[in-house]
């Protein structure tokens, strides 16, 4: 199901689903490894430093729980 929904998006909407993919390593990434600065996010994932940011900034004003801080970006995790 998962499968063809992503290969309908592709087919109708690939730049959303690029994005959504960059998003997706993004955030992996940030998760692996906090806090990580956005230059290292591009080295890491091979990106320029303005998608990072870029994405960051877009998943920060989708509601994600993330902190951008001087010491870098981190997922913030509220206590169970």
């Amino acid at each position: 199901m998962a499968e063809d929904f992503v290969a309908l998006m592709q087919a109708i909407a690939p730049e959303m689903a690029e994005a959504m993919a960059r998003r997706a390593m993004v955030l992996t990434a940030i998760a692996e490894s906090p806090p990580v600065g956005r230059r290292q996010l591009a080295l890491r994932l091979n990106l320029a430093e303005r998608e990072v940011r870029a994405d960051v900034e877009k998943l920060q004003r989708q509601a994600t729980e993330m902190l951008d801080r001087p010491t870098g970006v981190i997922i913030h995790r509220s206590p169970a």
